[in-house]
């Protein structure tokens, strides 16, 4: 198992034995930054990509063991009709280069009891070159250099699934933050609500209003409370799958310490820039560019397929006999051989078919990376349309929530002067509640398309968080 694997699994199981001893103690304290740097190191599902670049890193490590100077020992022993005995040791050595040579050596002794020469070894050499079909260090080490690409594209994958677990657990956390807010903004008007009643009771008593504003009271009570009952269980929800998000216990307590994005900005690059950065930076183009010339490598070898193999093959033997090992290591016979030898189908429909097929899927991928060019282009267009309009929203939508405050006031006091019935009263804290709502979720729309586009064009990076 690599190293960097051994210890993001111990930091891992330190964390989850840390929070799994304090979940019973003092809340766990998280700024945003912190809840991400956590879920990072913490989130379950982000394992199996470590799993996947191991397994392409095995990958890699078996593709490049094919140019490894191989060993081979050779021990048998057999015994022919009961009578004499035959052994044989040796060894043999072979190494391929990456431009398609093969070159061995290999030393033998035979013992038999059947010959007065009991002993009789041999050494080879042999060197065979491809001159034709899979001669090249392209065609020899295509598979090399696709297990290479394998590896960065699973390493590519990780970060893709960081920087979506970042924005997963930004908009988590902003969600809680927002619905602790309207918890908040609930039981003021909860409160105020029960205050409406309460002076309904005495108006009805002084005989300056009627029943019905009694009954509108304790409807809207009731209400109120039906709220706060929805948005308590929401909130609890909501905790219980950012931590699952975290990857933290599901009995320990958070207390998240950012609670103001309210002032929260940055300034944003010209629209032309953005997607200039996003041609540039975004992993997927990269891998698109990769796949393509994994494929213009299976086209070449395709081609090179229709030819017909031939192979040029030098080989040297030396043999020596005795009647002991030390006698037959003379080595004073030798043979020189030097061959050319081909074979070929004829009809070679495989190789044709395979080859049309390389053909197809290579312009297949090429359209795709046009297509997925300008698909980028148009979703940076639109998250950056995004952000813009969530901050128009904000500025909106804070506008709306102070006119509905003063209208809230006005009724009010209007009530209090026995101008209005309390249902024009009920209807503006309903304003208020309402106008507090979308404040509040134009603020996390904000803050999840900023780091949205952050994402498109390509800036996002988990380094960030994972540092320190």
């Amino acid at each position: 198992m690599p190293l960097i694997m051994k210890k993001k699994i111990l930091t891992t199981l330190i964390f989850m034995l840390f929070f799994a001893h304090t979940a019973s103690a003092k809340p766990l304290e998280l700024s945003l930054q912190g809840a991400i740097k956590v879920a990072l190191k913490q989130n379950i599902s982000i394992m199996s990509y470590y799993d996947s670049i191991e397994s392409s890193e095995l990958d890699l490590m078996l593709r490049a063991s094919d140019f490894d100077t191989k060993f081979t020992p050779n021990v048998s022993y057999s015994r022919a009709d009961g009578e004499y005995d035959t052994q044989t040791y040796g060894m043999s050595v072979d190494k391929k280069l990456k431009y398609g040579t093969s070159l061995g050596a290999s030393v033998e002794t035979y013992i038999t009891d059947n010959s007065d020469e009991a002993y009789t070894s041999t050494a080879a050499v042999t060197l065979t070159q491809p001159l034709l079909r899979s001669a090249g260090t392209r065609y020899n080490t295509a598979s090399l250099l696709g297990a290479r690409e394998g590896l960065l594209q699973q390493e590519r994958s990780l970060e893709l699934a960081r920087q979506s677990l970042i924005i997963n657990c930004i908009s988590s956390y902003c969600g809680i933050i927002e619905s602790q807010l309207m918890l908040k903004a609930y039981k003021k008007s909860h409160n105020r609500t029960k205050e409406l009643l309460s002076h309904a009771q005495v108006k009805l008593e002084l005989g300056t209003v009627s029943k019905m504003d009694v009954y509108r009271a304790e409807i809207s009570l009731l209400q109120s409370e039906t709220s706060l009952i929805s948005y308590n269980e929401s909130v609890a929800s909501q905790v219980d799958d950012f931590k699952l998000l975290l990857g933290l216990p599901l009995n320990s307590e958070l207390a998240l310490t950012d609670k103001d994005f309210s002032r929260m900005r940055e300034e944003l690059i010209p629209l032309d820039e953005a997607i200039r950065l996003a041609r540039r930076n975004r992993l997927e183009l990269k891998s698109y560019h990769e796949n393509i010339a994994a494929y213009e490598r299976s086209l070449f070898i395709s081609r090179r397929n229709l030819s017909p193999p031939l192979d040029l093959s030098v080989s040297a033997n030396f043999t020596g006999n005795g009647d002991a090992f030390k006698g037959s290591t003379t080595l004073d016979e030798e043979s020189w051989n030097i061959s050319i030898s081909s074979s070929l189908d004829l009809e070679r429909k495989s190789e044709k078919v395979n080859y049309l097929n390389a053909q197809l899927t290579l312009n297949r991928a090429r359209r795709e990376l046009r297509q997925y060019e300008d698909e980028i282009v148009i979703e940076v267009k639109n998250r950056y349309r995004n952000v813009t309009q969530n901050l128009k929203k904000i500025a909106l939508q804070k506008k709306s929530v102070e006119a509905s405050q003063k209208q809230l006031e006005f009724t009010t006091l209007r009530y209090s002067a026995g101008e209005i019935d309390n249902l024009t009263v009920i209807e503006a804290q309903e304003n208020v509640i309402q106008a507090e709502v979308r404040y509040y979720s134009a603020i996390t729309d904000y803050i999840v398309s900023l780091y949205n586009l952050k994402k498109s064009i390509g800036t996002l990076d988990s380094s960030e968080y994972l540092g320190g």
